[in-house]
């Protein structure tokens, strides 16, 4: 039996080129979609805190306005300076608040050991029958710090 002889055909690798170049694309697009998704995990991790630090801030708040409505005044109120999270109305209006840490009180059970809450309430005299006060919050923690503070008045 005679062979035939198969002509010998010279491949110039072009296919494996173009493989390979498609090989890269599709890496280079892995890869930014990954980095993509792993910038939008970290906004909504850093959301997700600063929505948890403005409720625990907010829940604060509320809690000092509560102890405004029912303190009694003159028994409450120090004569100067600021005693349990409650100052007397300051004769010069400086802002204490922004000494919150010294001059208020830390909310106990905040419902999560990461952050660190305060409020304060600043007596600030009696005008047209009405008490009034500045209630001041403040939370801190996981790399976010909230501040509120509200105005509030009761007979």
């Amino acid at each position: 039996m005679n062979a035939t002889p198969v002509p010998s055909i010279r491949q110039s690798g072009a296919a494996l080129i173009v493989t390979l170049m498609f090989l890269v694309v599709m890496t280079l697009i892995g890869v930014g979609a990954m980095h993509s998704t792993i910038l939008e995990e970290k906004m909504a991790g850093a959301y997700l805190q600063r929505q948890k630090a403005f409720q625990l801030t907010e829940r604060a708040l509320r809690y000092g306005e509560k102890q405004a409505s029912n303190m009694d005044v003159v028994l409450t109120v120090p004569a100067s300076g600021c005693s349990n999270g409650i100052c007397a109305e300051p004769p010069d209006r400086n802002d204490r608040w922004k000494n919150i840490v010294q001059n208020g009180t830390m909310l106990q059970n905040n419902g999560d050991n990461n952050f660190q809450t305060y409020y304060m309430i600043e007596y600030q005299g009696r005008h047209s029958a009405q008490h009034r006060f500045q209630i001041t919050a403040y939370s801190q923690g996981d790399g976010t710090s909230i501040w509120l503070q509200t105005q509030f008045q009761r007979p």
